[in-house]
């Protein structure tokens, strides 16, 4: 199964028209949205939560969202998708990965201090990351609607057993392969 991933978006309506397309070319059978969608983004004529959220309406696919610190009761709510605190995502021969926005990380992290091992597919930090470490694997799509660290817009693609980090022009950011 193909996956998009995508997070901290933040009312950029560039980045809300990308998800589209990339849904609309066959990149993904499922999209996942990993919170911070619509508010707190730049105050210029690029960012707009209300007609982000339209343009977002538009994907035709299966959607996985999870609820970022910056998301609001009543910005959810133009969203045609719930929004869950957490979810699992069960994915090709790996234990299922816990789906956060990343803000909770400090408490997934104390459960995998007592010897569990949790993937996690979050957002949050706006850096790209797929790597594995001793307390599971950490994949991250990085930000698609505000970048930090001079790094560039990007988002993840899931497909067949690698996580891959692209950014916006298609470059390989960063990558890890499940067993």
């Amino acid at each position: 199964m193909k996956i998009l991933l995508a997070s901290d978006i933040h009312g950029s309506i560039a980045a809300a028209r990308l998800i589209v397309k990339l849904c609309s070319e066959g990149q993904a059978h499922l999209v996942v949205l990993l919170g911070d969608l619509l508010c707190c983004g730049s105050y210029s004529s690029e960012y707009d939560g209300l007609l982000t959220a339209e343009i977002l309406s538009e994907i035709s696919l299966p959607v996985l969202a999870v609820r970022g610190n910056c998301d609001s009761t009543s910005d959810l709510a133009a969203l045609p998708w719930y929004a869950a605190e957490s979810a699992w995502l069960p994915l090709k021969s790996a234990a299922p990965f816990l789906v956060i926005h990343g803000h909770q990380m400090r408490d997934v992290d104390r459960v995998a201090g007592y010897g569990r091992e949790i993937d996690v597919i979050c957002g949050h930090t706006h850096v790209a990351m797929a790597e594995r470490g001793p307390r599971g694997r950490r994949w991250n799509p990085g930000s698609l609607g505000d970048p930090q660290l001079g790094d560039p817009a990007t988002y993840g693609l899931y497909d067949d057993g690698v996580f891959r980090v692209l950014s916006v022009d298609g470059q390989l950011v960063c990558e890890d392969r499940l067993p």
